[in-house]
């Protein structure tokens, strides 16, 4: 899952120039009180603002808008996939930590 995940990320960054994509909607939603140009990459980002119909392969960007008590993020099916994966890692090796007792 985790290298699943890993190769969705960098297939979607190679097919847009090397940076992550990010439409300028979500863009606002992280950072509202940023204004940032389509085609720009905000300062302190990974991403490049994208509008949807200029960003190759859409649905592997960041697209899934998430709020944490914290702040508000983006992430990609890919990242939500490189979680997954990490997390199957570590309860795997928790339990099999407890089962060799």
């Amino acid at each position: 899952i985790f290298v699943l995940g890993l190769v969705l990320n960098l297939v979607v960054m190679a097919a847009n120039g090397g940076w992550m994509p990010v439409t300028p909607e979500t863009s606002f939603f992280v950072h509202p009180e940023r204004v940032v140009e389509a085609r720009t990459r905000p300062p302190s980002s990974k991403n490049l603002v994208l509008a949807r119909s200029e960003t190759r392969l859409w649905i592997l960007s960041d697209i899934i808008r998430l709020t944490l008590p914290w702040q508000r993020t983006a992430i990609s099916i890919g990242d939500a996939l490189l979680i997954a994966g990490a997390g199957q890692f570590i309860f795997q090796a928790t339990v099999r930590e407890k089962n060799d007792r």
